[in-house]
């Protein structure tokens, strides 16, 4: 980068201290350092040993009072209004996404660096100015060219959650786009976002290195592989929980059966006996001068009082 006549060097605080390249005329801070003290050594990459140069800290309006915070620290700036251009920054992104279509890694690598912005914005020392409930979570996706947002705790609090819940506000949409993902659900009722309606799936996306693509083919096999014989395991595990919750329905039936054989052969053995004391009974009872029919109500009775 030092030696050619023009470029662009993307950095991190690293190249903040101790690293000298002559002639760079502007310094862009993409957001504000974590710790404040960094703030002059960024700006101090620039107009070194005499030389002119300039400096810009992009702030959203929810953090305007970092101006006023580098002030006491007799660090001042020059507030610059910028005139927003919506038709061009859709274009813009459309260009980006049409570019990370393209490549599987663009995607992954989008996704690990909104993931590392938002945690290290949750984790800023001057976190009483610079509030991740006050992010345009978002607007940082869109700026970043991201297709679909990544699962984390931040933006599943945000609009309660995941799993297909339809959590989206915008309901019409959700209709139009057709039922797609989780994230697809979850992206479409957050603020400054719109999900990439052209990519049903993230799986539909490849990788551009043909070795990393052979890699990722084996493992999506694999996957669909293992995924079947777990089907077929759990199908038999339930097959077989059914046939022993039928066995044991069928042993219980058996044995209801039985005990049913049962009762109904001793009710019959009592018949029969019973049968033959009525007649020793009727004949006792004639023998000795009853009659006949308060014999007979008597005998009834006690078969009554016997059957019960």
């Amino acid at each position: 980068f030092a030696g050619v006549a023009e470029g662009v060097l993307l950095c991190t605080d690293v190249t903040a201290r101790g690293i000298d390249i002559p002639d760079v005329d502007w310094i862009i801070q993409y957001d504000a350092p974590q710790d404040p003290s960094f703030f002059i050594h960024r700006v101090g990459r620039t107009a070194r040993f005499g030389r002119k140069g300039s400096s810009i800290l992009l702030l959203s309006d929810a953090e305007d009072s970092y101006i006023d915070f580098l002030s006491l620290r007799k660090v001042p700036l020059q507030p610059i209004a910028l005139k927003s251009d919506t038709d061009s920054a859709e274009q813009l992104m459309g260009q980006v996404r049409d570019i990370v279509r393209k490549d599987l890694d663009l995607h992954e690598k989008g996704q690990r660096a909104f993931v590392s912005v938002v945690r290290a914005y949750k984790e800023h020392q001057c976190n009483y100015i610079f509030q991740v409930g006050k992010l345009s979570l978002g607007g940082v996706a869109s700026s970043m060219g991201l297709l679909r947002l990544p699962k984390m705790p931040e933006l599943k609090a945000l609009n309660g959650g995941y799993n297909d819940k339809n959590t989206a506000k915008d309901s019409k949409k959700k209709v139009a786009i057709g039922k797609n993902t989780a994230h697809l659900e979850l992206s479409i009722g957050l603020k400054d976002f719109v999900p990439d309606e052209g990519l049903q799936n993230v799986s539909e996306l490849r990788y551009a290195d043909k070795v990393r693509e052979k890699a990722r083919k084996k493992r999506v096999e694999k996957a669909r592989k293992e995924g079947e014989e777990e089907k077929k395991r759990a199908e038999a595990e339930s097959k077989k929980a059914i046939r022993i919750k039928n066995a044991a329905w069928s042993t219980k039936k058996d044995l209801k059966e039985k005990k049913g054989i049962r009762k109904e052969k001793k009710r019959n053995k009592i018949s029969c006996y019973f049968a033959g004391t009525i007649e020793t009974w009727l004949q006792d009872c004639l023998a000795y001068g009853i009659s006949y029919d308060i014999a007979h109500g008597i005998t009834w009775w006690l078969a009554a009082s016997w059957s019960s």
